[in-house]
């Protein structure tokens, strides 16, 4: 909240009257701004103000049921007025009277003191307001039926299914139905944000937002698909293994970010770690960049399925079993040897378990770093692999370059936590 002291000459309403007052503003300069009919005069910058004044008036000098009462009528009045505009001719959208309901809230809102509250609101509001075209359109290009379905399973599993788990362990494994479900929650989520970031910055527009985004949901997938290009088009060779580099630099970030979800410790130690060998495949792939002048698209699939869900949460159960069961057996040679083994199909499902189990205690938080670690070189070196042999052979260099240099970095790292602690 601002400090008022500077506003001590003033009544105590003044200032947050002139908050809500900007905040009328604000709204109305852009309801006036937006397209609207020719015979239509919008509700303005002139309104939406006495709208606000409205509502902090009615909150600030009069008890709530006075509000309350004003809330009322005024909606009334903004559906008799929409009504009356809209008989006999097609409906038209309810925007500016949910917008002019919001500002006399905010009003309010202005009066009981909720100053910075209020003003974070009113920019979210406006800001909605103002990207009705890009919203639209990132719909109607990006959001189809399977997309439509797979956001809601999303929601239907992480608001609905997951607070309806039992949150207690089960067996001497200490197997935690909650806990499980969050990682996949977790989980999908990141890959949700990788996939739409994909689609709203469109990867054909080039390496770079191909190789982030879609690191972010499956470095493995970009691979794949850069070195499959590089067999039709090998003078595009070194951009696209710049691109695969960088996509691995991204699958080390997002491990540091899964783990810094689950534990801070285990996540700012694992960011030490990986940070050289991100930082080494963003060099790469800045020296190497301009080598791509075409577009590339990488067909990255909607990353939300059931079927999908319910697999990774069972091998998430049977990596994290498999974890304490080599630790107890075999100590941290079991631990890293499972890592490795993890690694040549997917990390999340080690990573998640090395943080787990070095959250609750039952693993060393070096050995968790050094597990992911591990994980991240095997899981490196089999795309390299793959793009060895789905690539040019002009790729395949800067690929044993680059990959390269991220595994020994990721192996040093290792070597060094075995040396510190």
């Amino acid at each position: 909240m601002p400090d008022l002291a500077l506003f001590d000459f003033l009544p105590a309403w003044v200032f947050p009257f002139l908050v809500a007052l900007a905040i009328g503003l604000l709204i109305g300069l852009e309801r006036e701004a937006s397209p609207h009919p020719a015979n239509e005069r919008p509700i303005g910058v002139r309104t939406f103000p006495l709208i606000t004044v409205l509502g902090f008036v009615s909150a600030h000098w009069f008890p709530l049921p006075v509000f309350l009462t004003t809330l009322v009528l005024f909606g009334l009045l903004l559906l008799g007025s929409y009504l009356l505009a809209n008989f006999g001719r097609p409906s038209l959208g309810l925007t500016t009277e949910y917008s002019a309901l919001a500002a006399f809230l905010l009003g309010g809102l202005t009066a009981s003191g909720h100053l910075l509250a209020a003003m974070i609101i009113a920019v979210i509001v406006t800001l909605l307001l103002a990207s009705k075209e890009p919203l639209h359109g990132f719909i109607a290009r990006n959001i189809g039926r399977a997309e439509l379905v797979a956001i809601i399973r999303f929601a239907l599993v992480s608001l609905v299914v997951f607070p309806l788990l039992p949150d207690q362990n089960y067996t001497a494994l200490q197997f935690n139905p909650r806990k499980i479900w969050l990682m996949v929650v977790l989980v999908s989520g990141l890959s949700f944000l990788g996939y739409f970031g994909a689609k709203l910055l469109d990867t054909r527009k080039g390496v770079l937002i191909s190789a982030i985004f879609g690191g972010l949901v499956s470095s493995t997938a970009v691979t794949m698909s850069f070195a499959r290009l590089s067999k039709s088009n090998p003078q595009l060779s070194a951009g696209l293994a710049s691109g695969i580099i960088l996509a691995s630099a991204m699958m080390f970030l997002r491990q540091a970010a899964v783990a810094w979800a689950i534990n801070p410790r285990m996540g700012q130690l694992l960011a030490l770690f990986v940070l050289p060998a991100a930082l080494l495949g963003a060099l790469f792939f800045w020296r190497t960049q301009h080598q791509v002048q075409e577009s590339t698209d990488v067909p990255l699939r909607n990353p939300f399925e059931l079927t999908q869900a319910l697999s990774f949460a069972a091998i998430y159960a049977v990596t994290l079993a498999a974890a304490q069961l080599a630790l107890d057996y075999y100590g941290q040679a079991g631990v890293y040897a499972l890592a490795l083994a993890s690694g040549i199909a997917d990390v999340d499902a080690i990573n998640l378990s090395m943080a787990e189990l070095s959250m609750d205690g039952r693993l060393v938080l070096s050995v968790a770093v050094g597990g992911a670690l591990l994980a991240g070189l095997s899981n490196t070196l089999v795309k390299t692999g793959l793009g060895v042999g789905l690539g040019d052979r002009r790729l395949r260099p800067y690929l044993l370059w680059g990959m390269g240099s991220m595994a020994l970095s990721a192996g040093a790292g290792v070597f060094l936590l075995a040396l510190w602690y």
